[in-house]
């Protein structure tokens, strides 16, 4: 099971976490287990766990402890056998600092860590997941899309703010407004206007929609 802690309303995550009981709330018309009880004998990951509210938070750590889940509006404890996996690309330890994370519960997630580097300190990635990439555009738009050596440099030269998720945007855009499966580096001009590693970029074009279309 996986959650976005980020994604979902602060007053709805407690009872998507450890469930609700028919009648715990306005508009809980039936009973629903919460996604520590539906991961029971399995793995949960709770995504952008740094985004959860501070109250939630000694909640989750009272549950971590014992293993136990209490549903909203139940008197009745639960337990659960759960391999728990948390994520975030926040920085947690500067957040305790700032009294927005809390400390006790940071020490009972990070049992093993792993510190996933940046996409702009592993480029030799980037041939790799371009590859992949472009399998699943592929597939997803019945093509055959590829790479030229050049367009590749061309990448591997970026500086990727965003990461594999911006890596991927690009790759998706350029896929799709290029006049052939192959992509080159001249095809980037739309999905990375501006940079200073093309001379023809789209920002200078001044001349309205029917000059933009010319140089499309």
């Amino acid at each position: 099971m996986a959650i976005n802690c980020s994604a979902i309303p602060e007053n709805l995550l407690e009872s998507e976490l450890f469930g609700h009981t028919k009648g715990a709330f306005t508009g809980a018309t039936e009973n629903q287990k919460g996604v520590f009880e539906q991961a029971n004998g399995g793995t949960l990951l709770l995504d952008e766990i740094a985004d959860m509210p501070i109250h939630l938070q000694s909640k989750l750590l009272r549950v971590i402890e014992n293993w136990e889940i209490k549903p909203i509006g139940s008197d009745k404890v639960k337990k659960i056998d759960v391999r728990l996996i948390s994520a975030t690309n926040q920085n947690i330890k500067e957040l305790i600092k700032e009294k927005k994370f809390r400390e006790d519960l940071y020490y009972r997630i990070s049992t093993v860590t792993i510190t996933m580097p940046t996409l702009n300190e592993r480029k030799d990635d980037i041939p790799l997941l371009t590859d992949h990439i472009l399998k699943k555009l592929s597939v997803r738009y019945d093509k055959n899309f590829s790479i030229d050596a050049e367009g590749l440099v061309f990448l591997m030269e970026l500086d990727w703010k965003g990461n594999i998720r911006e890596l991927e945007n690009v790759l998706e855009r350029t896929a799709l407004t290029s006049a052939e499966n192959i992509i080159r580096k001249k095809d980037f001009k739309l999905s990375v206007s501006g940079s200073e590693h093309l001379s023809d970029g789209i920002s200078n074009i001044t001349g309205g929609l029917k000059e933009l279309e010319k140089y499309i």
